[in-house]
């Protein structure tokens, strides 16, 4: 999760503008309202976790797994449009 600003994005290493640094926010922010107070059946065990700095991806679901305790996992990568 962690990213860091600049004029110019740089997805690969973490370096987003201010804009898309707030659009990643919004994005999480409504994403965890989801899991927080969505009935939906999808959203009753889901649990967003939010790594305190960058590991990149591979890195980030390794993170993740242990966590998991059913045969399938989700993965939902945000979008960078």
């Amino acid at each position: 999760d962690g990213y860091k600003s600049a004029a110019a994005s740089k997805f690969r290493c973490g370096i987003v503008t201010e804009e898309r640094a707030q659009a990643y926010e919004t994005y999480m922010d409504a994403l965890q309202k989801l899991v927080e107070e969505d009935p939906a059946p999808q959203w009753r065990r889901a649990e967003l976790l939010r790594l305190p700095e960058r590991h990149g991806f591979g890195f980030a679901v390794r993170a993740a797994l242990p966590r998991v305790a059913t045969p399938f996992v989700c993965i939902m990568q945000h979008d960078r449009t």
